[in-house]
């Protein structure tokens, strides 16, 4: 989220791990056109450096505003998703995390693959043209 200092969140994990050794942290991120290519690279970061255990995720997808639903994306859009996807699951595989945590990620690639309209993609860029105008920010700055 702007402004975040992700240095800071990880320094407050990192104390909470050692003042608190007991408790065991989780994520749960809500899949949306934002993340659909990035959430997977944050699970993989958060192992890896200890800060979580491989099947302490739990996926969301979100349905609600329609204009950020993954579905709307291009099929392009979609298929680089996939991709994605489907090398996280590699690496959860050889990882071996436990298969309702693949089962998790595969879940969103069937999502992606309903049928929708792409056409609603209209409705991502235009608000999202919208929110560039009131925060001054340019969306692509922030996502390629």
């Amino acid at each position: 989220r702007k402004g975040m200092s992700w240095d800071k969140l990880l320094a407050n994990m990192r104390l909470l791990q050692k003042e608190c050794p007991h408790i065991q942290f989780e994520i749960a991120p809500t899949i949306s056109i934002l993340n659909l290519n990035t959430f997977g690279k944050i699970h993989q970061f958060f192992v890896e450096n200890g800060l979580i255990k491989i099947d302490s995720i739990y996926l969301n997808l979100l349905d609600r505003p329609r204009n950020y639903n993954i579905q709307i994306l291009p099929v392009r859009e979609k298929e680089m998703g996939k991709s994605e996807l489907y090398r996280n699951i590699e690496w959860l595989q050889s990882n071996d995390a436990e298969q309702k945590t693949i089962d998790e990620y595969r879940s969103i690639i069937e999502y992606l693959e309903m049928e929708s309209n792409p056409d609603e993609f209209v409705l991502f860029h235009d608000y999202n043209t919208q929110l560039d105008q009131i925060r001054e920010e340019n969306y692509s700055d922030f996502h390629e």
